[in-house]
Protein backbone atom coordinates (compact mmCIF):
# COMPACT_ATOMS: atom_id res chain seq x y z
CA UNK A 1 0.00 0.00 0.00
CA UNK A 2 2.83 2.40 0.86
CA UNK A 3 4.48 1.71 -2.47
CA UNK A 4 1.26 2.42 -4.36
CA UNK A 5 0.68 5.71 -2.52
CA UNK A 6 4.29 6.77 -3.09
CA UNK A 7 4.06 5.84 -6.81
CA UNK A 8 0.80 7.80 -7.19
CA UNK A 9 2.28 10.89 -5.51
CA UNK A 10 5.34 10.76 -7.79
CA UNK A 11 3.05 10.36 -10.80
CA UNK A 12 1.04 13.41 -9.69
CA UNK A 13 4.21 15.50 -9.35
CA UNK A 14 5.52 14.43 -12.75
CA UNK A 15 2.11 15.04 -14.33
CA UNK A 16 2.09 18.58 -12.93
CA UNK A 17 5.56 19.18 -14.42
CA UNK A 18 4.40 17.89 -17.80
CA UNK A 19 1.21 19.96 -17.77
CA UNK A 20 3.23 23.08 -16.88
CA UNK A 21 5.23 22.62 -20.10
CA UNK A 22 2.83 22.72 -23.04
CA UNK A 23 4.87 22.12 -26.20
CA UNK A 24 3.25 20.85 -29.35
CA UNK A 25 5.70 18.08 -30.28
CA UNK A 26 7.10 15.05 -28.51
CA UNK A 27 10.67 16.27 -29.02
CA UNK A 28 9.83 19.55 -27.31
CA UNK A 29 8.35 17.64 -24.35
CA UNK A 30 11.50 15.52 -24.11
CA UNK A 31 13.88 18.47 -24.22
CA UNK A 32 11.81 20.51 -21.73
CA UNK A 33 11.71 17.63 -19.23
CA UNK A 34 15.24 16.32 -19.88
CA UNK A 35 13.87 13.02 -21.13
CA UNK A 36 13.85 11.07 -24.39
CA UNK A 37 11.38 10.07 -27.06
CA UNK A 38 10.98 6.35 -27.65
CA UNK A 39 8.81 4.33 -30.01
CA UNK A 40 6.98 1.11 -29.17
CA UNK A 41 5.13 -1.20 -31.53
CA UNK A 42 2.12 -3.46 -31.28
CA UNK A 43 0.15 -1.54 -28.65
CA UNK A 44 -3.41 -2.87 -28.42
CA UNK A 45 -6.20 -2.86 -25.87
CA UNK A 46 -6.40 -6.65 -26.09
CA UNK A 47 -2.75 -6.98 -25.03
CA UNK A 48 -1.85 -4.36 -22.41
CA UNK A 49 1.72 -5.66 -22.06
CA UNK A 50 3.94 -3.28 -23.99
CA UNK A 51 7.41 -4.31 -25.11
CA UNK A 52 9.99 -2.43 -23.07
CA UNK A 53 7.42 -1.03 -20.62
CA UNK A 54 5.73 -4.08 -19.13
CA UNK A 55 2.10 -4.34 -18.09
CA UNK A 56 0.59 -0.91 -18.78
CA UNK A 57 -3.18 -1.21 -19.37
CA UNK A 58 -3.84 2.53 -18.90
CA UNK A 59 -1.22 3.41 -21.48
CA UNK A 60 -2.58 0.86 -23.97
CA UNK A 61 -6.12 2.16 -23.46
CA UNK A 62 -5.05 5.78 -23.87
CA UNK A 63 -3.15 4.93 -27.06
CA UNK A 64 -6.21 3.23 -28.51
CA UNK A 65 -8.26 6.40 -28.08
CA UNK A 66 -5.82 8.72 -29.88
CA UNK A 67 -6.08 9.93 -33.45
CA UNK A 68 -3.06 9.75 -35.78
CA UNK A 69 -0.52 12.42 -34.81
CA UNK A 70 -2.43 13.61 -31.73
CA UNK A 71 -0.33 14.18 -28.58
CA UNK A 72 -2.00 12.83 -25.45
CA UNK A 73 -2.31 14.31 -22.01
CA UNK A 74 0.04 12.73 -19.44
CA UNK A 75 -0.94 9.14 -18.60
CA UNK A 76 0.17 7.73 -15.23
CA UNK A 77 1.11 4.10 -15.78
CA UNK A 78 2.54 1.41 -13.53
CA UNK A 79 6.17 2.31 -14.24
CA UNK A 80 6.03 6.01 -15.07
CA UNK A 81 4.13 8.89 -16.58
CA UNK A 82 3.83 8.81 -20.36
CA UNK A 83 2.89 11.24 -23.09
CA UNK A 84 1.75 9.40 -26.20
CA UNK A 85 1.51 10.11 -29.90
CA UNK A 86 0.31 7.67 -32.55
CA UNK A 87 2.77 7.67 -35.45
CA UNK A 88 1.59 4.57 -37.30
CA UNK A 89 -1.69 2.70 -37.15
CA UNK A 90 -2.51 -0.73 -38.47
CA UNK A 91 -6.25 -1.35 -38.57
CA UNK A 92 -7.16 -4.41 -36.56
CA UNK A 93 -8.09 -7.51 -38.49
CA UNK A 94 -11.14 -7.69 -36.26
CA UNK A 95 -12.50 -4.54 -34.64
CA UNK A 96 -12.87 -4.24 -30.89
CA UNK A 97 -16.18 -5.68 -29.76
CA UNK A 98 -17.10 -4.83 -26.18
CA UNK A 99 -19.63 -7.65 -25.90
CA UNK A 100 -17.18 -10.38 -26.96
CA UNK A 101 -14.42 -8.88 -24.81
CA UNK A 102 -16.71 -8.89 -21.76
CA UNK A 103 -17.61 -12.52 -22.48
CA UNK A 104 -13.94 -13.46 -22.70
CA UNK A 105 -13.14 -11.70 -19.43
CA UNK A 106 -16.10 -13.32 -17.69
CA UNK A 107 -14.92 -16.72 -18.91
CA UNK A 108 -11.43 -16.04 -17.51
CA UNK A 109 -12.99 -14.95 -14.22
CA UNK A 110 -15.11 -18.09 -13.92
CA UNK A 111 -12.08 -20.26 -14.71
CA UNK A 112 -10.09 -18.57 -11.94
CA UNK A 113 -12.97 -19.01 -9.48
CA UNK A 114 -13.24 -22.72 -10.34
CA UNK A 115 -9.51 -23.18 -9.83
CA UNK A 116 -9.75 -21.37 -6.49
CA UNK A 117 -12.63 -23.61 -5.34
CA UNK A 118 -10.66 -26.74 -6.30
CA UNK A 119 -7.69 -25.54 -4.24
CA UNK A 120 -9.99 -24.88 -1.28
CA UNK A 121 -11.46 -28.40 -1.59
CA UNK A 122 -7.97 -29.92 -1.65
CA UNK A 123 -6.88 -27.97 1.42
CA UNK A 124 -10.09 -28.58 3.42
CA UNK A 125 -9.56 -32.33 4.11
CA UNK A 126 -13.21 -33.16 3.48
CA UNK A 127 -14.16 -36.82 3.50
CA UNK A 128 -16.94 -37.81 1.11
CA UNK A 129 -19.32 -40.23 2.87
CA UNK A 130 -22.22 -40.06 0.42
CA UNK A 131 -21.50 -43.64 -0.67
CA UNK A 132 -22.73 -44.94 2.70
CA UNK A 133 -26.21 -43.47 2.18
CA UNK A 134 -26.87 -44.53 -1.41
Amino acid sequence: LTTTVRRNKKADEITKQIVAVTPATMEAYASALNSKVDTVKFVTVASPSIAGLGYEPLVAGAAAGLEMGEVSAPVAGNRGVYVLQVVNENPASRPYNEESEMGRLEQQYMSAINQFIEVLKDKANIENTLVRFF
